[in-house]
């Protein structure tokens, strides 16, 4: 998977999965790009912007889709997770 970009394209791309090193953070890239979509829409109609905890996810693929939909801010609790 590409961390390059948060793109729906690159998210999207799945290595074989055997050769996947864990932990790993494996996601259906369509499926979450839609719902990030949708839900950034659905906050923007009531006048509001999300603002997910980099927690949820700790992927800075996943942070810059989010980003490219328009949320407020991305809150961290630590430094580290705020520099990187």
């Amino acid at each position: 998977m590409s961390s390059r970009s948060g793109t729906g394209a690159d998210v999207g791309r799945l290595p074989d999965l055997d050769s996947v090193a864990t932990p790993a953070l494996v996601v259906d890239g369509p499926t979450l790009v839609e719902n990030v979509r949708a839900m950034a829409a659905h906050v923007r109609q009531g006048g509001a912007k999300l603002w997910p905890h980099t927690k949820t996810h700790k992927s800075h693929a996943i942070g810059r889709l989010q980003r490219e939909h328009g949320i407020g801010g991305i809150p961290v609790a630590t430094v580290r997770e705020a520099e990187s």
